[in-house]
């Protein structure tokens, strides 16, 4: 299956344009996905799906179907190694502890040997209390993955040097990736000095704070589908039964006691008509509010507090 050669030479370099961020992207992914956890292959960006099978066939995934034929992929125990920062084959690596064998090392070793500046999965970044972080490494893929969550500085052939910032933190979290997802990484692969300064920790405690702070940011907000009560008339409690009532059904979402209005979830409006209806059967003076919210739901913007 190889004919056809001329048409295909042409589409070559545009396939490789193409599939080559989508590689780097899948990559980068799996370096914060749990290992032998399964993932909706639905979920993934067009062009990454198209590459699922031939990463399986390098053993990075394995692939399978699952209930009504849905497409899962798992990522396997190499995936563990994509974000390692040196290379054993690398020469400025031969004062480590590790032999120069063909075996790559382990965390450990890179734990007793603090003069290596290659380091692995185990042990390679240094974030500061100014935000700044460091990384020793000769990997490109691991530049590429601090990128995501960093400003770069500079880079030296060994070296990464970038900087927290909530500009970064927030394009990282555009593309998908957690708060808590930033700090796991940076404290599953600290250098074991910051592990030293940190009491084993391997990130700051104003780092990881800050880092939470900023995806809180985009968190402020959320929507919810709703209905609004108002015009409930004065100089009765009909307000304050309504809000205990929604209250006490966990339904209330929202509420303005000095403009007397409250919003509770749509799903306890029919709750609310019989609590309404509960009151005019009481004797109480009817309520305008509830018939003005029975037109329907509304969606609001609700702030945290």
């Amino acid at each position: 299956g190889d004919g056809g050669g001329g048409g295909d030479e042409k589409s070559a370099p545009g396939d490789r344009t193409l599939v080559a961020p989508a590689v780097i992207g899948f990559m980068l992914r799996l370096t914060f996905q749990a290992v032998g956890q399964p993932y909706r292959v639905d979920d993934l960006p067009l062009a990454q799906r198209a590459i699922a099978e031939d990463l399986a066939h390098l053993g990075l995934l394995y692939l399978f179907a699952g209930p009504g034929k849905e497409g899962y992929y798992v990522p396997t125990q190499l995936t563990a190694g994509l974000a390692g920062g040196g290379s054993e084959n690398d020469p400025d690596n031969d004062d480590g502890d590790a032999p120069g064998g063909d075996s790559p090392r382990k965390a450990k070793d890179v734990a007793d040997g603090d003069e290596s500046l290659g380091g692995d999965a185990g042990g390679h970044i240094i974030a500061e209390t100014n935000f700044r972080v460091y990384a020793y490494t000769f990997s490109d893929v691991e530049c590429e993955i601090l990128r995501l969550f960093t400003r770069p500085d500079y880079r030296l052939p060994n070296l990464y040097v970038g900087m927290l910032t909530r500009e970064a933190v927030h394009e990282a979290l555009d593309t998908g990736v957690a708060a808590e997802q930033i700090i796991k990484y940076i404290k599953s692969h600290a250098h074991p000095n910051a592990r030293k300064t940190t009491n084993g920790s391997g990130i700051p405690p104003n780092v990881a704070d800050q880092i939470m702070l900023w995806a809180m940011e985009r968190r402020r907000v959320r929507s919810a589908d709703c209905v609004l009560y108002c015009d409930f008339p004065t100089g009765t409690d009909e307000y304050a039964a309504a809000v205990k009532a929604a209250s006490d059904a966990g339904v209330l979402l929202w509420e303005d006691r000095e403009q007397m209005k409250l919003a509770v979830a749509k799903s306890g409006h029919e709750r609310m008509k019989e609590v309404f209806k509960a009151m005019r059967m009481q004797g109480g003076s009817g309520m305008q509010g509830g018939a003005a919210a029975a037109g329907g739901g509304l969606t609001v913007a609700m702030r945290r507090k």
